[in-house]
């Protein structure tokens, strides 16, 4: 799967064999789609910004993308980065700070206090309580859990981080 806007257009890609062929779909808004996370073949979500009616997006599918529901927080921050770790409990991230968590699948989402107003760009956890969010300015950020309390990590360097990947919660990779 991946997402994207490109000349007003929001498309979202998706391939069945190992992306020899490609294909797209155009969503009906205009909006910034910047990151896609399946937790199986049919169960996904899309986080970014919607252009038209100015707030954060979040849509999900159950059908493997056939169609997608809007799970609409009401914020007005865009979204840069959705995680889950099970077709329940997930995390996005965006500008300002902001995490955001459910644990029902997107039909509720809360706030969590991340200690930041760097726009955070990624978001990465390899169980319900060990989690990473990234960004500007060097930002790392981790929790042990599950984003009830979020330490800031020195990454010696201010330069933006764009993406944030672990295999467990003490080898991971953070580049920018």
């Amino acid at each position: 799967w991946a997402v994207g806007f490109y000349l007003d257009t929001s498309i979202i890609f998706n391939t069945s064999n190992g992306g020899l062929n490609w294909n797209s779909q155009l969503y009906g808004s205009k909006a910034w789609l910047k990151s896609v996370n399946f937790v199986n073949s049919t169960t996904g979500w899309i986080v970014g910004y919607d252009f038209e009616n100015h707030y954060e997006l979040i849509l999900k599918t159950t059908n493997g993308g056939v169609s997608w529901e809007n799970q609409a927080t009401g914020m007005f921050e865009w979204l840069n980065s959705v995680y889950f770790i099970n077709e329940n409990t997930g995390w996005a991230v965006g500008e300002l700070g902001t995490i955001i968590k459910t644990t029902n699948g997107g039909t509720i989402w809360a706030s969590q206090v991340s200690g930041t107003n760097d726009q955070l760009r990624s978001v990465y956890f390899t169980d319900s309580n060990n989690g990473w969010a990234v960004g500007d300015d060097g930002t790392i950020l981790n929790t042990t859990n599950g984003g009830l309390n979020w330490q800031i990590q020195p990454s010696g360097t201010s330069n933006i981080l764009y993406s944030a990947h672990f295999i467990d919660p003490n080898t991971g990779w953070v580049v920018g």
